[in-house]
């Protein structure tokens, strides 16, 4: 192909990201994932299902939850398409090795939260919400606090805040979200009350992200 300057296209590239992936290959398959993003190609389904199977294997779970995200909201969610975003994301995380279908994980539950409230169908956040409760799985602070938020839900909101607060689970990272939650919203008492929460000593890191 470069001897006859034909370059490749979307699917050849992914079946070239899979034939990497699966050799265990992660750094070359990697590689032609950037090679996609260098020419401005927009990975399909099935490609991002590899990419994010990848990096689960090799435990790389924010990795994964990143790379998701990212497709997630750039293509599906620019384009109103949140609906298909949202059957891939079930599709990709609920499979296991072998293609068997799991039950939701925490992590699962969370990007979905995070995926509606970010495109402000607060009532499907709130019902993922609900059955993750069900299934006795903790939330993520960030995506639980800004749903509320989002909602107007105030009160709700710092309760929850609160509640991680004082079990001392919360990295800066966690107090900077809720610091923009609430600023972005105009909500300046809430941003500012969980600044002052901060440790001492991760005042300068809730800034720096």
């Amino acid at each position: 192909m470069k001897i006859k300057q034909i370059l490749p296209v979307n699917s050849t590239h992914g079946t070239l990201i899979d034939v990497y992936s699966k050799g265990g290959l992660k750094e070359e398959a990697l590689h032609w994932l950037e090679k996609m993003n260098d020419r401005e190609m927009v990975p399909d389904e099935v490609t991002i299902g590899i990419v994010v199977q990848m990096y689960k294997k090799a435990g790389k779970f924010q990795k994964a939850e990143e790379f998701f995200k990212k497709w997630t909201l750039d293509t599906y969610g620019k384009a109103g398409q949140l609906k298909e975003a949202f059957e891939t994301f079930a599709k990709i995380l609920r499979e296991g090795d072998g293609g068997a279908p799991m039950p939701p994980d925490t992590r699962t539950y969370n990007i979905l939260i995070f995926l509606h409230t970010k495109h402000n169908n607060i009532t499907m956040a709130a019902s993922y919400f609900k059955r993750m409760k069900e299934a006795r799985l903790m939330p993520n602070h960030s995506a639980l606090t800004r749903m509320y938020i989002e909602a107007g839900m105030l009160e709700k909101a710092w309760l929850w805040f609160r509640k991680f607060h004082l079990k001392g689970n919360m990295s800066s990272e966690c107090y900077s979200a809720s610091v923009d939650a609430y600023g972005e919203r105009g909500h300046i008492f809430g941003s500012r009350e969980s600044f002052h929460e901060l440790p001492r000593g991760e005042d300068a890191d809730c800034f720096r992200v």
